[in-house]
């Protein structure tokens, strides 16, 4: 009896350690699904190009990544960049408004679960100085003090260099503003009909990219022609 009982332990220790080898060997050969592999696999992906460029400019950007065949797909994040080619390819290109300042643009490349996304910081390449504008005065009646005779036109110049300028503003004194253009970097002003008027003139700039200058400001007057022993003119003089 005791030896029936022994064999019959033995039996179910045997049949219990071939149960569980057998329960190993069918769990090492279950396939990964696609969720198992897509958290084992990471992707990588990248926007190659500049991140400087020149307002109303365009540029090529290239989207890398590891993932294959990817379906490629393009979008600006910023509504002064616009892409016009290259949507769905590797390479796109995209260009910058006028007052471009500074923006981003998006890349994705995905294929089935698989996706990857860059997105890149892109600035103008223009910096701002805070420089006012330069103010020239161009006429034959105007003299290195800043004199000139009355009823006279005279024309003013506004220049700067900073990126971004759409227009300039004006002040004037002792002169009436004649005409100007559409920018208003160029005025025509005629002095007043009195002599001894003190005249006051004035510009900034205005920059889609840097804001508003300061003023630039240049003075003078107008004197008696007739009785100066040195009355104005024999050519335009830059006061500044």
């Amino acid at each position: 009896m005791k030896k029936l009982n022994l064999l019959l332990i033995l039996s179910i220790f045997f049949f219990s350690c071939e149960k569980d080898n057998d329960l190993n060997v069918l769990e090492a050969n279950i396939e990964p699904t696609a969720e198992t592999t897509l958290a084992k696999k990471q992707t990588n992906c990248d926007i190659i190009g500049t991140t400087s460029v020149t307002p109303n400019g365009i540029a090529r950007f290239t989207y890398t990544t590891d993932i294959n065949n990817p379906i490629i797909t393009w979008r600006s994040l910023s509504s002064n960049i616009t892409l016009i080619s290259g949507q769905g390819t590797r390479t796109a290109t995209f260009r910058f408004s006028n007052s471009f300042a500074n923006g981003l643009i998006r890349a994705e490349g995905k294929n089935g679960l698989l996706i990857c996304s860059d997105i890149l910081y892109i600035k103008s390449s223009n910096t701002c100085t805070n420089k006012k504008p330069d103010l020239l005065v161009l006429s034959p009646q105007w003299n290195a003090q800043g004199e000139t005779c009355p009823n006279t036109t005279i024309e003013l110049n506004a220049t700067s260099n900073e990126p971004g300028i759409t227009r300039y503003e004006w002040k004037i004194g002792g002169a009436t503003i004649l005409r100007k253009n559409t920018k208003g970097d160029i005025i025509i002003v005629r002095t007043s009909s009195s002599s001894y008027i003190n005249l006051d003139f004035q510009v900034r700039s205005i920059s889609s990219i840097c804001g508003t200058s300061g003023w630039t400001r240049v003075t003078g007057r107008s004197i008696n022609c007739n009785s100066s022993p040195n009355p104005p003119g024999g050519g335009g003089v830059d006061p500044l």
